[in-house]
């Protein structure tokens, strides 16, 4: 910061005040003039930003929801904050239907499954008429109603008929399926990530000795724990991998959640990226939000409350699958459908009343965001003159 301490100023003559560009006056002693780029760090819950002595703000990645507030404001004044925003939770409150929607019966008739890849820009459904995993693009991100079909597919009818769900290793080069006949969890390596069509038989695993017709299925982010729904028990079973992303390594853990409260024909299952969050979807509609006392110990989960009714879309719900984000949810209907929902809540910028023009305030998990502020009263009013997402 750079100050000019006078008592007065004028021109090379002596005879009078010195005139600047731009309308630029000065008035009394000292003057302070922030550098072009005058930069500092904020951070907290409750943001309060110097604007008389910096106009360069960064908050780094809020770990929570920030209220910004503007201090020392001067007459005239141009500053720009900036912020990464994260996920700070996935909840089946308040979750929403996106209105994106796609109808994949041009390739099969019939659906159990799909997921998405960890970029969200490909998708996959399994089809459980002609037991064929086929792969499309998405041309934007996490939107399903985007997809193309990639024309890549892989028939899996050889190790299971009927395959009920189906999950992606996070960099693209295991795929793994359960079967209702066959009461398995299968394992592909694909010889290039996330090109469905390279998949090759490389494992398997036995659910049958605690429940028969498995149906959902998921593995957490680091691939040492596996969870699948059993048809018969109604449950959620635990298993831990000896190595993880290899599931002929799988071990029961003795771990366990019954769903019989929450009601009968459970099909899918799911989990937040950090593991505190479950959710199921049962053949009759509702998904249900489980919240687990130790991450990714399901013996831990209890119903949180909060059920996503998606009876208004979906009329006959298969597997259900949240992507890395944590924000997209993909409901698979019977009928070739699939459905996506908005269950992901991200952490929130809120501006002072005196924006007239106040910015968005919902995004993705770590998208930078920045906005620039001028203000021509001393803060009285303050508009939003620039808004961009910059990654």
């Amino acid at each position: 910061m750079s100050q000019i301490n006078v008592n007065t100023i004028t021109d090379e003559a002596g005879t009078g005040p010195v005139n600047f560009p731009h309308d630029f006056t000065i008035a009394g002693s000292p003057l302070v003039i922030p550098p072009a780029h005058s930069a500092t760090t904020v951070s907290g819950a409750t943001q309060a930003l110097d604007v008389g002595s910096y106009n360069f703000f960064n908050a780094g990645t809020l770990s929570a929801d920030a209220a910004v507030s503007f201090t020392n404001v001067p007459t005239n004044a141009l500053w720009t904050y900036t912020a990464t925003t994260s996920l700070k939770e996935s909840t089946a409150n308040g979750a929403t239907y996106t209105d994106n929607v796609k109808n994949f019966s041009a390739q099969a008739g019939t659906s159990y499954g799909s997921a998405y890849s960890t970029d969200g820009t490909k998708a996959y459904v399994m089809m459980a008429q002609g037991d064929t995993v086929y792969q499309y693009n998405l041309s934007t991100a996490w939107n399903i109603a985007t997809a193309t079909y990639a024309s890549l597919s892989k028939y899996i009818g050889s190790e299971e008929v009927e395959p009920s769900a189906i999950v992606f290793s996070v960099d693209g080069t295991k795929m793994y399926i359960t079967g209702q006949q066959n009461d398995y969890a299968r394992q592909y390596n694909l010889g290039t990530a996330w090109d469905v069509s390279t998949a090759s038989l490389a494992a398997s695993f036995y659910f049958g000795s605690q429940d028969l017709s498995p149906r959902g299925l998921h593995l957490s982010p680091d691939g040492t724990k596996m969870y699948f729904v059993g048809a018969f028990a109604n449950s959620v079973f635990q298993y831990n991998l000896g190595t993880a992303w290899n599931i002929s390594s799988a071990s029961y853990s003795g771990l366990s959640k019954n769903l019989n409260t929450q009601g009968t024909g459970m099909w899918g299952v799911t989990f937040s990226p950090d593991g505190t969050r479950m959710f199921t979807s049962n053949i009759g509609g509702p998904v249900y939000q489980y919240n687990l006392g130790t991450a990714w110990n399901v013996s831990t989960a209890t119903y949180s409350g909060f059920s996503m009714y998606i009876g208004g879309q979906v009329s006959n719900v298969r597997d259900i699958s949240l992507g890395s984000d944590g924000v997209y949810m993909l409901v698979t209907e019977s009928s070739a459908y699939v459905f996506q929902y908005k269950v992901g809540v991200t952490t929130s910028i809120t501006v002072p009343a005196a924006v007239q023009n106040p910015p968005l305030t919902s995004f993705l998990p770590s998208q930078q965001v920045s906005y620039t502020f001028v203000t021509n009263d001393g803060g009285t009013t303050v508009k939003l003159i620039g808004a961009e997402v910059l990654s």
